[in-house]
């Protein structure tokens, strides 16, 4: 495969609600404007480049380099009328977004230079008694590219079959708030439809393409042949043969209405060859939206780190291997830690990344001293403890199986609770593929470029035909043998 030289850049979207004069009489920084308080991020940035963070404000960042250094940029996150309220007079608020530099993910030692950026955060915290809030509204959203390349196709390809495939591990990993199923008609995603959102699941695009602006039913989803099931998801995935194509799959017009790739978990609206509706810099950057706002240090480290295994394995990994390990998802025995460690994730990272039940404490999730702490205003004092509260119920890990269960249950995830797991061991798949390779040769000749996709699609649209007829109650190897006959017998 292409050579892959991954790059990172992350960005840190948060709240920070000060004294209207936190900042004044701090040497070497003047307001932006005459007679005015210096703001929160004028403060950030000052801060930043104190510590050997190289930054600029989002107005003074060069238009040709615009991810050289680090970026202090506005954003727009919700507060709620009673936390609107819990503001008094003479403080103020500021939604910030921080864009990192783009990291060599091998050569530059990301993560001390992150942690000295949330260090700055934490001190202002401390000496400067602001409160940095986060909450369902803010996100942590993370860049993977290729230098100044764009990720390989097949790659790419192969991040979104396994992000849809493992939806249904991969929210385990997420605050509840993270775990949606938009247009599901069913409690807790009833109200979705009337609420915003941007970090919609691979499944809710793949269920919407031919929604027609309907709620999506419950009912008889996946044990039909009519119906889809997570492999023709993923069929569809092989058949795109560009990224256009491939981010062409996130544009979705839904009863949550019109949809596209900055609505999702999984963006691939930076891979348009012309940019993204005209941007003048075309990051080539595939985008991981779906973590919730944070700017505690462990949570960001862990979180690039799966996300860099996960990439990697798609990169490298052979096509048995790959396609081997996207039919276990059919497995409900095969759990989070199990695709985390076939994807190279080592025992630290698993561990940090998965819980199983309510008694494992997510202190890595949360601030080691409150905001609280240093906080003198009671209004400000209790937003914040409100603002934990939040933060800690979110992460209730009753309430993430809650919202997992119901979408499993449902068939949103592609995955039928009522059938089998595919009856398949790497030996079967690397025969299957043979086969498939053998087909697609007769169709369009032995050029690697056209015949290894058409084998894959051919592949996945016969796992995808098993699936659909297995049943838990029945046993799998006949409905394995009819489809398989069927499929060894067509052009």
């Amino acid at each position: 495969m292409n050579s892959f030289q991954q790059t990172v850049g992350i960005e840190l979207e948060f709240a920070i609600v000060y004294k209207a004069d936190a900042f004044a009489n701090i040497p070497d920084l003047t307001p932006s404007r005459p007679l005015a308080n210096v703001p929160a991020d004028q403060a950030i940035q000052h801060f930043l480049k104190q510590a050997g963070v190289a930054s600029n404000l989002a107005r003074e960042t060069p238009e040709d380099a615009p991810y050289q250094d680090w970026t202090v940029d506005h954003d727009c996150l919700e507060f709620t009328p009673a936390e609107e309220a819990s503001i008094p007079e003479g403080w103020t608020r500021e939604h910030i977004e921080l864009q990192s530099r783009v990291f060599s993910y091998v050569r530059d030692d990301w993560a001390a230079e992150i942690q000295r950026v949330t260090e700055v955060l934490s001190m202002m915290r401390s000496d400067y008694h602001c409160a940095i809030l986060t909450n369902r509204t803010s996100g942590f959203h993370v860049h993977i590219g290729n230098g100044p390349d764009f990720i390989p196709f097949k790659t790419g390809k192969r991040i979104a079959q396994l992000f849809t495939a493992y939806e249904s591990r991969f929210d385990q990993m997420h605050a509840a708030t993270r775990v949606l199923a938009p247009g599901l008609d069913i409690e807790p995603f009833r109200c979705e439809p009337l609420v915003p959102f941007w970090f919609a699941p691979p499944s809710f695009y793949h269920w919407n393409h031919n929604a027609d602006f309907h709620i999506l039913p419950i009912d008889n989803r996946i044990h039909h042949s009519d119906n889809e099931n997570v492999f023709n998801w993923i069929q569809r995935i092989e058949k795109a043969t560009d990224y256009q194509g491939l981010a062409d799959l996130s544009i979705v017009n839904s009863v949550c209405g019109d949809k596209l790739g900055h609505h999702a978990a999984l963006n691939f609206d930076n891979c348009y060859e012309d940019g993204f509706y005209g941007d003048t810099f075309v990051k080539k950057t595939i985008e991981f939206r779906q973590h919730i706002g944070t700017v505690d240090f462990q949570s960001i480290v862990s979180w690039i780190l799966f996300l860099s295994y996960a990439v990697q394995f798609c990169h490298t990994a052979d096509d048995a291997d790959f396609v081997y390990l996207l039919t276990k998802t059919t497995d409900v025995t095969f759990t989070l830690a199990d695709v985390l460690a076939a994807i190279g994730c080592d025992d630290h990272l698993i561990e940090h990344l998965q819980r199983q039940d309510e008694s494992q404490e997510l202190t890595q999730r949360r601030h080691s001293d409150s905001d609280a702490a240093f906080i003198d205003e009671p209004m400000v004092a209790e937003l914040v403890a409100n603002n934990d509260e939040e933060q800690s119920d979110a992460y209730q890990w009753s309430t993430i199986v809650k919202r997992c269960g119901t979408k499993f249950d449902s068939g949103y995830y592609g995955l039928d609770p009522t059938a089998a797991a595919l009856p398949f061991e790497l030996a079967d798949v690397q025969y299957l593929l043979g086969l498939a390779r053998a087909k697609a040769e007769l169709q369009c000749g032995p050029d690697d470029d056209t015949a290894a996709p058409l084998a894959r699609a051919s592949a996945f649209k016969l796992l995808a035909n098993i699936y659909a007829r297995l049943d838990n109650s029945l046993d799998p190897r006949s409905a394995v043998h009819r489809e398989f006959d069927a499929w060894v017998s067509e052009n």
